[in-house]
């Protein structure tokens, strides 16, 4: 983010490659690996690391951001990932939230409780970025049954350790670039499952970055009545 604040890099991703500008400014939304395969190992865990952008026709910026701070209605926006979701308090241009969420891993369904810091920078009338980082992660144990309850914070099955991401917004070409820069932290997959979990894994990454994206674009134009 720094070298995109210096000008090393362009502000926005798409903008690196005039193919990618060009299909994402047609309406496609586009979805890609950081680094390469999207994730990186670390010991007992993996960091997935990808970026998405959208480019949402006929909106600005504070329409965007009615939706991006709706926290109290991401149910409604971002069904059916996001189960609950709460604004827990704001100063400034700074928020905190809580949100719960689904979502099928292989087999099995994680159901999470997170909650979450927000910040919002502006950097001129037609840019912003924005930070996001979870503080407290529980993992939610027998969802929707009498005996559901919230383990501790870094104990359960790790698909989701820590989250933290990076938006960046520009206002330009008769709507807004919105992209997302999602970096993930979970447990490790055993060296002798990785041949036929890892496709899947790096598919529900970047499905989960391109229906964020969609579902952001679609809230957007509904509230706007476009």
């Amino acid at each position: 983010m720094q070298a995109r604040l210096s000008g090393k890099n362009p502000f926005l991703w798409m903008d690196e490659s005039p193919e990618r500008r060009r299909r994402v400014r047609q309406g496609e939304i586009l979805a890609a690996p950081v680094v390469k395969s999207g994730r990186a190992r670390v010991p007992q865990g993996l960091i997935h690391h990808w970026v998405g952008a959208v480019f949402i026709p006929d909106a600005r910026l504070d329409q965007v951001f009615a939706v991006v701070h709706d926290y109290d209605h991401y149910r409604d926006h971002f069904a059916p990932t996001v189960i609950a979701s709460k604004l827990l308090g704001r100063s400034d241009n700074r928020w905190q939230f809580s949100m719960r969420w689904l979502k099928k891993v292989l087999i099995m369904t994680a159901v999470i409780d997170a909650e979450y810091d927000s910040l919002e920078v502006q950097l001129d009338r037609e840019r912003w970025y924005g930070l996001s980082w979870s503080t407290c992660i529980h993992e939610v144990r027998n969802h929707g049954r009498p005996d559901e309850r919230l383990l501790p914070p870094d104990v359960g099955s790790g698909y989701i350790w820590r989250v933290y991401s990076v938006s960046r917004y520009e206002e330009r070409d008769g709507g807004v670039y919105a992209e997302l820069e999602a970096l993930v932290l979970s447990r490790d997959i055993p060296a002798y499952f990785r041949w036929l979990v890892d496709p899947i894994v790096s598919r529900l990454s970047r499905n989960a970055l391109l229906t964020s994206l969609e579902q952001t674009r679609r809230a957007v134009q509904a509230k706007a009545g476009t």
